[in-house]
Parts: C-alpha cells; structure tokens; sequence
C-alpha cells in the first residue's frame, strides 16, 4: 500500500447505470483519515469511461 494507506472500494451499482455517484464516494470518505482520492478509470468491465463528463459532479466532494 501506498505509505501505508488502506484501500476503501466504493461500489458502483446497477441502478446508477454502473457509474460512481457523488453520495456512494462520500459515505466511503472519513475525515480526517481520509487523504486522497483515486479514481481507476476506465478500469471497468462495461468499458464506459466517466472522467471528462463525469468529474464536475465531484466538486462538492471534499476530503
């Protein structure tokens, strides 16, 4: 692990159309332990790709 870091999985789930949600990311964030965020995409068995779209959603997200 990275410096000693503890992966947390969010899951993405059906009926979000398999795509990460703003809610799902912070229910997993947990300040002040969280320090980062790293998104794997497209890492992904449907092959979508949520990273130029998708981030916008994320500005309200703060560790």
């Amino acid at each position: 692990m990275l410096s000693g870091g503890v992966p947390v999985r969010v899951p993405c789930r059906m009926e979000d159309a398999f795509r990460l949600t703003p809610d799902a990311l912070m229910e997993k964030i947990t300040p002040p332990k969280s320090k980062a965020v790293i998104c794997n995409f497209p890492n992904n068995p449907t092959g979508g790709g949520d990273v130029t779209r998708g981030l916008p959603r994320y500005r309200g997200c703060h560790l």
